[in-house]
């Protein structure tokens, strides 16, 4: 009977601790309409790294990362020149019927805490985005995917 009882107990914790497990690094994108000034400037915050994911003349999103962190950049594309940052987010993709919004999300990618480590610039308001700050390591995935299951590109 005891047996049973902490096999039982195994079997209801596990899938609490594996959701804790998933969900303890992942951050988050914070609508920032600030962040336009920025662009609209054309003065890219000197800490960051920014990157870009799509076509070189029709990307889906713009990143901004806090230097700090290590980013891994499948798919991602550095921007070397930062005077190309404020271009590439006015080429940002904004066809109808991709699921996207009307006007430019801008959005601060934060940790749980609420503490920011980039920005975002898409038409795209969502993306799965995880921070280990133990590793000092980001992870944003591309918010497109043909398949229409947005945000695991």
């Amino acid at each position: 009977m005891l047996r049973k009882t902490v096999t039982l107990s195994c079997l209801l914790i596990l899938p609490l601790l594996i959701l804790f497990s998933c969900t303890a690094n992942s951050g988050r994108l914070t609508e920032n309409p600030s962040l336009m000034e920025l662009h609209r400037n054309q003065n890219p915050l000197p800490d960051y790294n920014y990157y870009y994911v799509g076509r070189a003349n029709l990307p889906y999103a713009v990143i901004g990362l806090d230097k700090r962190y290590q980013f891994n950049t499948k798919g991602w594309f550095k921007i070397e020149n930062k005077t190309d940052v404020s271009q590439k987010i006015s080429r940002l993709d904004n066809r109808p019927g991709i699921g996207v919004s009307d006007t430019v999300f801008p959005a601060d990618i934060q940790d749980k805490q609420g503490t920011r480590v980039g920005i975002w610039f898409s038409y795209y308001k969502s993306t799965v985005v995880t921070i280990d700050h133990d590793a000092r390591t980001i992870v944003v995935l591309n918010p497109y995917s043909p398949n229409g299951d947005f945000g695991d590109g």
